[in-house]
């Protein structure tokens, strides 16, 4: 079984390609602008005559900056290649972007799967499961609990301070429906407590309504709380201030990528499903960045066992199911992250 790991030597990439590697049977090898030591891949996103590196692999996952670097060429090659190209972003409009414009292509050889890693990736696969819980779902929340005071690399900063400036999205109706930048949004249930949220830009929304059928929400549960105070009561021109923005992600850059760098935060997703009957399941894990790796690397093991054929375009809840994810991370050698999963009261 042959992976290539796109950006596999940046922050949340290199604990991916860490946790492939020295399995039975895999050869995992990480690919970027330029090959890095003797088991490097050159492949440039900006330059198609370099794709051809890629002919003959299994599995592409994509983990690199795909708002700066856009995957799309690349994620063409592999339809037309018979490769499996797992993009792991987690930016609305490339996921939107990519899912719009390769929906109809017709006969595809391989397959683009959307979703990798906690979320998006197991934040899919949890709502997925609390849909099938639920039976003939009609309606999704989801949300997610984190910190910005903790590790992350480049796009993960990128993506936190694009969430105050992107609008939001749910589906009411089946109808899609914009709105604020930042909105108060209900207290909810995690693993750990009830806690205040606000409404999210977050590609779970659409990924959700697309993949599952049903009307969603979703939302953001940063902590420490006064972020949320804060950030509700930042004027409107202020979150559209491109200096402001500009400020703000050079701040969470030097926090996150060089002060904390080494410092884990627990993550926790929460998954209601309306249907029959109400489910809400959570999701705990207590480093969400190495746990995010791990999801990365159980995900691609598992599509590159089990490539999905058909179609060109699918969502991670459509080829894989939450329990099997757990399982193949908890598979993975070492000591790797503990994933709880428990069914909590509405």
């Amino acid at each position: 079984m042959k992976l290539v790991v796109l950006g596999g030597g940046g922050y949340l990439g290199a604990r991916a390609v860490k946790a492939l590697q020295g399995l039975p049977g895999v050869e995992v090898k990480v690919a970027g602008r330029s090959a890095r030591g003797p088991d490097g891949v050159q492949v440039d996103l900006t330059r198609p005559e370099t794709f051809g590196a890629l002919d003959g692999v299994d599995l592409v996952l994509d983990v690199a900056d795909a708002t700066r670097a856009p995957p799309d060429a690349l994620a063409r090659h592999c339809l037309e290649r018979g490769v499996t190209f797992v993009e792991a972003s987690s930016d609305r409009a490339v996921v939107e972007r990519l899912h719009d414009t390769l929906k109809d292509v017709p006969s595809p050889k391989g397959a683009v799967v959307l979703g990798a890693g906690i979320f998006t990736g197991l934040s899919n696969l949890l709502a997925a499961e609390a849909a099938r819980r639920a039976g003939n779902a009609r309606r999704v929340v989801w949300a997610a609990r984190t910190t910005p005071f903790a590790g992350a690399g480049e796009s993960t900063v990128k993506l936190m301070t694009d969430t105050l400036r992107v609008p939001t999205v749910r589906y009411e109706a089946g109808q899609r429906v914009t709105g604020p930048t930042v909105l108060r949004g209900p207290a909810l249930p995690f693993p750990s407590g009830v806690f205040p949220t606000l409404e999210s830009a977050m590609a779970e929304g659409p990924m959700l309504h697309h993949s599952l059928g049903v009307d969603t929400r979703v939302y953001l549960s940063p902590y420490p709380r006064v972020l949320q105070t804060m950030f509700l009561a930042m004027p409107a021109w202020l979150l559209g201030s491109g200096v402001f923005l500009w400020f703000l992600g050079v701040y969470f850059s030097l926090l996150r990528r060089v002060l904390l760098a080494g410092r884990p935060s627990d993550t926790e997703l929460v998954a209601r499903a309306e249907g029959d009957r109400v489910v809400t399941l959570g999701l705990r894990v207590d480093d969400g960045m190495r746990a995010g790796g791990e999801a990365l690397a159980a995900l691609g093991l598992l599509l590159a066992e089990h490539p999905p054929r058909g179609r060109a375009v699918y969502f991670i809840d459509q080829c894989v199911t939450l329990d099997e994810a757990v399982a193949r991370m908890h598979a993975l050698p070492g000591a790797p992250s503990k994933v709880t999963v428990k069914e909590l009261e509405a």
